[in-house]
């Protein structure tokens, strides 16, 4: 525990940079929806800007996690580390987690103030209901969603240094990176299309959203997000079996 707490605050440091920096855009990015705001007359921008801050955190984790693997594989601080494979990965996730978590804290409530207490929301009619019942879960969501490409980075990360030390692909590694990655899309489409793959992901269905709205003569149609519990558990068990994967590779493959 000592050991993992080591490494959990050296990667608090190496990505502390590009935390400030993320928080400095978020900031810079609401500051210039207000001054389109007022340039185009339109009071809704702020709304639309901060959402769609909330909503590109999904790719905030992976962002975090190569930056700090970089910085491992340029000054070889892994080269002579004593630790396991998992302790060095799971620190750096834990890492990227705490920022993702702060940044995302306050990307929503830049959402609350923005969308869900605005008034000038126009089309966006509905969307300030759904937000306030539902903002948590779609945190919630993108953050499993950014750990389930965060897990994928990984093990690509790992299998192009472990590329590497095999001279005939050295050369040619991001294009054998192009073909693992079309033959895992290939072969998950085709997994996902068997009938039997479908009616399983199907069971466990949880709808938790439902509504219709009414503005004078305009009516929005009632919609209702599904929660595939099975689905998630597929999804969990090959975060999984590709995070240890990634481990296997790094500690038997490569060298950085």
């Amino acid at each position: 525990m000592t050991a993992f707490k080591g490494l959990y605050i050296k990667d608090l440091k190496l990505s502390f940079n590009g935390f400030i920096i993320g928080l400095f855009l978020i900031f810079f990015a609401m500051i210039a929806s207000f001054a389109l705001k007022e340039y185009f007359a339109e009071p809704s921008i702020p709304a639309i800007v901060s959402f769609i801050i909330i909503v590109l955190h999904v790719f905030y984790l992976p962002a975090n996690l190569f930056t700090s693997l970089q910085v491992e594989a340029q000054s070889q601080l892994w080269l002579h580390n004593p630790n396991r494979g998992w302790k060095l990965f799971l620190a750096k996730i834990a890492a990227g987690i705490t920022y993702f978590v702060a940044s995302l804290l306050v990307s929503i409530i830049l959402v609350k103030v923005f969308i869900v207490r605005t008034e000038y929301l126009g089309e966006f009619i509905g969307l300030s209901e759904m937000l306030s019942d539902h903002l948590y879960i779609m945190a919630g969501g993108m953050f499993l969603s950014s750990i389930y490409f965060t897990v994928w980075l990984l093990f690509y990360w790992t299998l192009y240094h472990a590329l590497k030390r095999i001279p005939i692909l050295n050369q040619i590694r991001w294009f054998v990176l192009l073909i693992v990655w079309l033959s895992v899309t290939i072969l998950g489409n085709l997994i996902s299309k068997i009938p039997a793959v479908q009616d399983f992901k199907e069971m466990g269905t949880i709808n938790f959203h439902d509504f219709t709205k009414e503005l004078g003569e305009n009516t929005i149609f009632p919609e209702t997000a599904e929660l595939h519990l099975t689905s998630i558990i597929i999804s969990i068990l090959i975060t999984v079996g590709v995070f240890l994967t990634s481990v296997w590779i790094l500690e038997r493959k490569v060298e950085v």
